[in-house]
């Protein structure tokens, strides 16, 4: 979650504190706010922090997908879902 008043960095201060800026993204884990004209512009963000959050929102929306398809009633017994494992390992016999 961004800090309004710590992370919010303008972009003239990003080009003469690069290193530091970035530095502090990686260390806190924490995005920063970038401002161009005092309007935000984007965001900086540590990329293990991003890859973490991609990955959070790939399995939110694969849990909404579910929740979707339990709800039109597309829902499989696991005495059915064995067996087509079990037929599908065997094509590869």
């Amino acid at each position: 979650m961004i800090d309004f008043v710590e992370d919010v960095v303008p972009i003239s201060e990003l080009r003469t504190k690069t290193a530091q800026i970035i530095a502090r993204a990686h260390q806190t884990k924490q995005p920063v706010l970038i401002t161009q004209r005092g309007r935000s512009v984007v965001v900086l963000i540590d990329v293990a922090e991003y890859q973490r959050q991609q990955r959070r929102m790939a399995l939110l929306e694969q849990i909404a997908l579910g929740k979707r398809d339990v709800a039109a009633g597309r829902v499989y017994s696991q005495d059915e879902i064995e067996a087509e494992l079990e037929e599908w390992l065997q094509q590869d016999e």
